[in-house]
């Protein structure tokens, strides 16, 4: 080694053990950040404090990156999991919904005593289904739904209502769509609702007065029922039935019994039978039928009134009715003609009490007074066997005769020369022989 080498070695040594003077920044060059401030360093270094941007081409090592040539969309925040789809936040930040892709939830608002409700759902589609249930839970029928837009629908209601209505969102445009239905109800293509697609197994709720139903699951036995205060179901009601008096019958009250007049013709149904005075029958052909069953299928034959005029009976009869007719008590067999004794009497008795002969009693000289009595079935022309009082007095005579159907006059003369008392208060008998 020569002089001058080991000069410098010896120098260098000198140099590297000597104490060198204090200092408190590292300079960049000296592996330092030469500022003793955060600011500072960052200042030496070359990172400016200040914001500014880079194109989303500049960013390397950032794997699956999405966006526009100026945004990269990023999660804000929140764990994720398997199978979730992303929402943004009130912010605009894109997080996790904590829900499984497919779908997302009903939306649901409350009613309150309305008819007109703004659902604002923000499915983002036309494509929904609306759903309304009561305070009860059970479901009512809005009377219009209208989608305004894609957000929001109207529904309306006849009356005003308390509940919720459900809106649910379907097709492409809802939120997190989920894969096409293969068929409904075994059908494809456009597919429109038929009987038969539900059975009331299947329905849920009550049935709703507008439904036909009563929109009521219970009862309260022996309670009326009554329309609910808002008109929208039946209910019991809070007394027993049959609990109010009739305050008056046909204008009468207290005990009512029937009396004439309490009906008339008009308030009566069905027909009168032949015991209530009727014919039983609403056609002249079924009324004679009934009146007289036993005249039907006898052509040819007569009805006559029966003697006692109570009846109508039937027997032969011809074009000019000269021919006989047979009827009750009469038979007839060829040319002869036979009378029931028992049903046709062969005479007729009568008999009367009669007072008022003469004037005042009295049947003046040479003169007569006639009084009458009934005698049903006389006929004038009859032929009277006729009963006298056995006290007549001397000097009266008397004779009888038919005037009239079913009238027996009696003259009493007196043939003397002076008044004679008149047989008053007497009883006087006629009998009018029928010879057959």
């Amino acid at each position: 080694m020569t002089l001058g080498k080991m000069a410098g070695l010896a120098l260098a040594c000198w140099l590297g053990t000597a104490e060198l003077p204090a200092q408190t920044v590292v300079n960049v060059e000296q592996g330092g950040t030469g500022s003793s401030t955060a600011s500072g360093a960052r200042a030496k270094l070359g990172a400016a404090a200040e914001t500014h941007t880079h194109a989303l081409g500049q960013i390397e090592g950032v794997t699956a990156k999405s966006g526009s040539a100026n945004v990269l969309q990023t999660f804000g925040g929140g764990s994720t999991g398997v199978g979730e789809c992303a929402q943004y936040d009130a912010s605009g930040n894109l997080i996790s919904s904590g829900g499984p892709c497919g779908g997302r939830e009903n939306y649901s608002q409350a009613l309150t005593a309305t008819t007109n409700a703004t659902l604002t759902h923000n499915l983002g589609t036309r494509n929904v289904l609306v759903e309304c249930f009561d305070e009860l839970d059970a479901r009512i029928e809005p009377g219009a739904i209208y989608v305004s837009d894609v957000n929001t629908v109207v529904v309306t209601f006849a009356v005003a209502q308390t509940g919720r209505c459900v809106v649910s969102g379907t097709g492409s445009g809802a939120a997190g769509g989920g894969g096409a239905v293969s068929s409904v109800f075994g059908r494809t293509g456009t597919v429109a609702a038929q009987a038969g697609d539900y059975s009331f197994a299947q329905i849920s709720g009550s049935l709703g007065l507008a439904q036909g139903g009563t929109n009521q699951t219970g009862w309260t036995a022996g309670r009326c029922v009554q329309v609910s205060p808002d008109g929208t179901r039946l209910e019991s009601a809070g007394a027993s039935c049959s609990t109010g008096a009739v305050t008056s019958v046909y204008g009468r009250t207290g005990v009512v019994v029937s009396q004439t007049g309490d009906y008339n013709f008009s308030q009566l149904s069905g027909l009168a039978g032949i015991t209530q005075g009727g014919t039983g029958a609403a056609t002249a052909t079924v009324a004679r039928s009934n009146l007289l069953p036993a005249y039907s299928g006898q052509t040819g034959k007569c009805l006559k009134v029966s003697m006692d005029g109570t009846d109508v009976e039937w027997g032969a009869c011809d074009e000019t009715n000269t021919a006989p007719v047979a009827g009750a008590g009469i038979s007839i067999s060829g040319t002869t003609i036979s009378v029931d004794p028992a049903i046709v009497p062969s005479y007729l008795p009568a008999a009367a009490t009669l007072s008022g002969w003469g004037s005042g009693g009295v049947i003046a000289a040479q003169s007569c007074s006639e009084l009458s009595f009934a005698a049903p079935g006389a006929s004038p022309g009859d032929a009277i066997a006729a009963g006298w009082p056995p006290d007549m007095a001397n000097g009266l005579t008397g004779t009888m005769y038919v005037s009239g159907d079913g009238n027996i006059v009696v003259r009493i003369c007196n043939v003397t020369t002076a008044g004679v008392a008149g047989p008053d208060g007497r009883t006087f008998r006629a009998t009018m022989l029928r010879i057959f």
